[in-house]
């Protein structure tokens, strides 16, 4: 990975906590009025309709409001309004125009995540991605691992486990177990830095079970589609490159392995 980590946002998304009800109900009624203004004007044979004025009211429903809706078996929903104009399509003269008409009611979300309609509760699916870092955790067995989770289309997740019976460091990638000690010489990574960060024994057990096999399996999975042929060299460099290609986030990173990751 890179020494520091590529902060990127996405684009053009406002980021919020997951259970941020105000504003995945705004987030509703923003896009639905913005996809009904695209779809204007339209055409009939000779006449064209547009739409303008487009808004909502300003009601709010409670959990007063959700009760009643409940046990009178109806609905909650906020009405877009908005002024219709006919108009000739060939002269663009206006043949008809009617004011504050509802163009559709807009399903509301309640601040405890539902909907209601016809008397019942309904949520939709919903699913929490993990930002682009490194997330780490002690398994069931025992083994220390940590997940690199990085931006899809920048690269391939992989897993870092330790071997507390043989002190051994294992990356996990597309089904593959390679040695970690392996992957690090590929990149190009001084022994005096693993031998820092791992301590001697640990160290000398990993540099010990080196396996030039594992730069072969790594290349193919980071490369699974090239078929030139490299020597070794080219292919250490294509995976630094690849490796160091990989985008996460700093702030992840620091959050969920402190420091100045």
């Amino acid at each position: 990975m890179p020494e520091t980590p590529k902060e990127v946002l996405p684009t053009d998304v406002e980021l919020h906590e997951f259970t941020d009800m105000g504003h995945w109900r705004k987030d509703i009624f923003d896009k639905t009025l913005q996809s009904v203004e695209k779809s204007f004007p339209r055409e009939y044979g000779t006449v064209r309709m547009e739409l303008s004025d487009l808004k909502y009211s300003d009601k709010f429903f409670g959990p007063k409001d959700e009760k009643a809706a409940r046990m009178g078996k109806g609905k909650l929903s906020t009405p877009l309004k908005g002024t219709v104009i006919l108009k000739d399509r060939e002269t663009g003269e206006e043949l008809d125009r009617s004011e504050n008409k509802t163009i559709m009611s807009v399903p509301y979300l309640t601040d405890r995540g539902t909907f209601v309609h016809n008397g019942s509760n309904y949520t939709s699916m919903r699913q929490a991605r993990l930002l682009p870092g490194a997330y780490s955790r002690r398994k069931n067995n025992g083994q220390l691992e940590v997940h690199y989770n990085v931006k899809p289309g920048s690269g391939r997740a992989f897993r870092v486990n330790f071997e507390p019976e043989t002190s051994l460091f294992r990356m996990e990638i597309g089904g593959s177990s390679l040695k970690l000690y392996s992957v690090l010489k590929a990149m190009g990574v001084p022994d005096s830095t693993i031998r820092e960060n791992w301590g001697d024994e640990v160290y000398r057990i990993n540099a010990e079970k080196y396996d030039r096999r594992d730069i072969n399996k790594l290349f193919t999975k980071l490369h699974p589609y090239d078929k030139e042929e490299y020597d070794e060299q080219q292919r250490m460099e294509k995976i630094r490159e690849a490796i160091e290609n990989n985008i996460v986030l700093g702030s992840t990173m620091r959050s969920t392995l402190g420091g100045n990751a």
